[in-house]
């Protein structure tokens, strides 16, 4: 009996690697990494917030009395860094005095959209920001 040549073990090799990845070692897919950002809950103030940066823009994660909520910090109107003001309990944004409640949700001025939510879920003792 004659051992197939080279170039029928890669052909034979090339057809079983066309399926999903993994499958032909018989193994799971690897897993993608993992892009959320991660934050020490202790890193909350005593006020429940704490700014970071996610994806390269401002954002605000926030205790609330349901959890935790998080927004970007950009104006949805002209893309403006907002900024909170604790004793009016609002968003402002100094470029077109555009106003958001602290929900992110528009109170007046020209923008027309809410500050834009973003996922945000506990895991131990850190805060995970933003898709996986």
């Amino acid at each position: 009996m004659s051992l197939p040549s080279p170039a029928s073990r890669r052909r034979a090799l090339a057809i079983l690697g066309a399926g999903l990845p993994g499958m032909a070692l018989g193994c799971a897919p690897p897993e993608p990494p993992d892009r959320r950002l991660r934050v020490p809950l202790a890193r909350l103030d005593a006020s429940g917030r704490v700014e970071v940066e996610y994806g390269g823009e401002p954002a605000v994660i926030v205790r609330t009395a349901s959890g935790l909520v998080a927004r970007s910090l950009l104006c949805s109107h002209f893309g403006c860094r907002v900024q909170w003001e604790e004793d009016r309990q609002r968003y402002h944004c100094p470029c077109h005095e555009g106003m958001f409640d602290g929900e992110g949700r528009l109170l007046g001025g020209p923008p027309t959209r809410p500050l834009r939510a973003l996922p945000v879920e506990v895991s131990g003792r850190d805060i995970l920001l933003g898709e996986r």
